[in-house]
C-alpha cells in the first residue's frame, strides 16, 4: 500500500507487527539503557553522551518520522552497538582500566561513528543536495544544468526514486514521452507500493496510447491505496474518456465517497458522468421504443384485409 507513518514508532510498530512485535522493540531498549547503565561506572563519559543521544532520538520519534529514515537508523543501530559494546568491555573492567585499553575502545567507537557517517549519512547529503540543485535548475528553466545535476544525485543514490521521479519530469520539460516512461518504470521498481507512481506511469502511457497498460496500473493504484480519492477520480476520468460510463460512474462514486481533500471536483465529476449516464440510457428508451413502433407499423402493413 502507499506509505502511511503515524508520526509515533511506538504507535507504527505496534500496528505493523502487533503486540509481539512492538514488546520485543521495548525490551531490546530496555535492554541497551540496561547496559549504559552498567557502564556509567567504568565508562561515564562515554555511557552518558550514548544515552543522551538515544533519548533524544526516542523522543524526537514520538512525534516525527525518524524510524523511517534511513540514516537516522544507522545512527541508532550504531549507538546500540556501542552500548552493547561498552557492556562488554565494563565486564572485564579489571583488564581495561589501562589508559592503552580505553584509548583502544576510543578508537573503534570513532572508526564506527566515522564508518557510518561514510557509508549512510554522506552519500545520502550528497544525493539530497544535487537533488535539490537540479529541482532548483529545473523550476527556472535551466535544463541542461539540471540534467547534470540529475545525473550526479542518480550517481549517489542509485537506488532512490526520487531521482527518477525527477528525471520524468525533466523529461517530459523536453517532451521526451520515451524517455519520461524509461524513468517512471524505474522509479516503480524501486518503490513497486507506490499508487502514485502507478498513477504518473498511466498517465504516460495513455498520452502513448497504451490503453490497456495503463488501465492496469490505475486498477492497481486503487488496490493499493483504495481511500485516496484522487486515483479514484483517475480512474473514473480514464474510463469516461474511453466512452465507458458505466464504469467510471462507479469508480466517480468512489472518488465522492473518499473525498476530502477536493470534494467539490469529485462531486462534479460524478454529477457529469451522471448527466453522460442518464442520456445514453435515454438514447436506448427512444432507440427501443423507436424500433417497437417501426416494427408494429410495417407488421400492419403486411395484414390484408378479409
Amino acid at each position: 500500500r502507499e506509505s502511511k507513518y503515524l508520526h509515533n514508532w511506538a504507535l507504527q510498530i505496534g500496528a505493523e507487527t502487533g503486540l509481539i512485535g512492538l514488546s520485543l522493540f521495548a525490551a531490546t531498549i530496555v535492554l541497551v539503557f540496561k547496559c549504559l547503565s552498567y557502564n556509567r561506572r567504568t565508562f561515564y563519559d562515554e555511557a552518558s553522551v550514548l544515552a543522551a543521544l538515544m533519548v533524544m532520538f526516542l523522543i524526537d520519534s514520538l512525534v516525527e518520522l525518524s524510524f523511517n529514515q534511513r540514516e537516522l537508523m544507522a545512527t541508532f543501530g550504531a549507538c546500540c552497538g556501542l552500548a552493547i559494546g561498552l557492556h562488554e568491555f565494563g565486564e572485564s573492567r579489571d583488564k581495561c582500566k589501562s589508559l592503552v585499553c580505553r584509548n583502544i575502545l576510543i578508537a573503534a567507537m570513532t572508526f564506527l561513528i566515522g564508518l557510518a557517517v561514510a557509508l549512510v549519512a554522506l552519500p545520502r547529503a550528497m544525493q539530497c543536495g544535487f537533488l535539490e540543485m537540479a529541482e532548483g535548475t529545473l523550476e527556472t528553466g535551466e535544463d541542461t544544468l539540471a540534467q547534470g545535476y540529475l545525473k550526479q544525485a542518480q550517481f549517489w543514490g542509485r537506488r532512490d526514486a526520487k531521482t527518477y521521479i525527477l528525471g520524468a519530469a525533466l523529461a517530459r520539460q523536453s517532451a521526451d514521452a520515451a524517455l519520461e516512461e524509461q524513468a517512471l518504470r524505474r522509479a516503480l521498481e524501486l518503490t513497486p507500493w507506490s499508487a502514485s507512481l502507478h498513477v504518473q506511469l498511466a498517465e504516460v502511457l495513455e498520452r502513448c496510447g497504451k490503453l490497456s497498460e495503463a488501465e492496469q496500473l490505475l486498477r492497481r493504484a486503487v488496490e493499493l491505496y483504495p481511500t485516496k480519492a484522487e486515483h479514484w477520480h483517475e480512474l473514473a476520468c480514464f474510463l469516461e474518456r474511453q466512452g465507458r460510463i458505466p464504469e467510471a460512474y462507479e469508480a466517480a462514486r468512489k472518488a465522492v465517497e473518499y473525498s476530502y481533500l477536493y470534494p467539490e471536483r469529485d462531486r462534479a465529476l460524478l454529477r457529469r458522468i451522471e448527466e453522460r449516464l442518464y442520456n445514453i440510457s435515454s438514447s436506448e428508451m427512444n432507440s427501443g421504443t423507436m424500433t417497437t413502433h417501426s416494427n408494429a407499423t410495417s407488421s400492419s402493413k403486411t395484414i390484408s384485409p378479409r
